[in-house]
């Protein structure tokens, strides 16, 4: 099962998708891995707080890290071992990038084949999808190969932040790629190509000058 965000994640509203994620496991208390790879330093204690407030009033176990230096990978990978769902919270993508490292992404990949759930708010959404926008201060968007857990392209916060004038230039370079745009506190869930939105607001699909919205509970 996976779950892609368009954002505002362990906020009110997000509740109905992650309970559908905890349901998965059949367990009364499962664990939650939190992994904060695009968070920056400054917001770390904020996002820790938000998380450890977040999971236990859904009656879940959360275990938080943030991998950001080289010697965190392997704190990383013994966090992801024995949980029932793994949360890739959002931030900034060039961070998300850099921190998910071969080895972390080989062990998410494992872990959906072993039936595990995971999601992702905003960069963590871009992260799990086939394709994902690279953004970066500066630089124009462009595309590049993400986990491959969800078909598609991911655009978090659709209607903001200009996210619409990266879908743009995407659009006009790759005519044939699927862009999920998706709005805060709103989710894809699904699996095997089947998906349902969840949550607050509607979800995009944007394919050459096509674009068709659905709303929640649509497949």
């Amino acid at each position: 099962l996976i779950a892609v965000l368009g954002g505002q994640e362990h906020h009110p509203g997000c509740e109905p998708v992650d309970r559908r994620l905890l349901a998965e496991s059949g367990l009364s208390r499962p664990t939650v891995t939190v992994l904060l790879a695009a968070t920056v330093p400054d917001r770390i204690r904020l996002k820790v707080l938000e998380a450890t407030n977040y999971w236990p009033a859904l009656g879940a176990r959360v275990r938080i890290v943030a991998p950001g230096r080289v010697h965190d990978t392997e704190r990383t990978l013994r966090a992801l071992d024995d949980t029932d769902l793994v949360m890739l919270t959002g931030g900034r993508p060039w961070l998300m990038r850099a921190h998910l490292t071969a080895p972390i992404a080989r062990r998410l990949r494992a872990l959906s084949s072993d039936g595990v759930p995971l999601s992702g708010s905003s960069a963590g959404a871009m992260a799990l999808c086939t394709w994902r926008m690279r953004l970066q201060p500066g630089v124009m968007p462009r595309v590049e190969r993400g986990l491959g857990l969800m078909p598609g392209l991911a655009a978090p916060h659709y209607g903001r932040h200009g996210i619409h004038h990266a879908c743009r230039v995407i659009g006009l370079r790759h005519p044939h790629m699927d862009i999920l745009g998706l709005q805060d506190r709103t989710a894809l869930v699904g699996r095997d190509g089947r998906y349902q939105v969840m949550g607050a607001g509607t979800c995009t699909i944007v394919r050459q000058a096509t674009r068709r919205t659905y709303r929640r509970g649509e497949e």
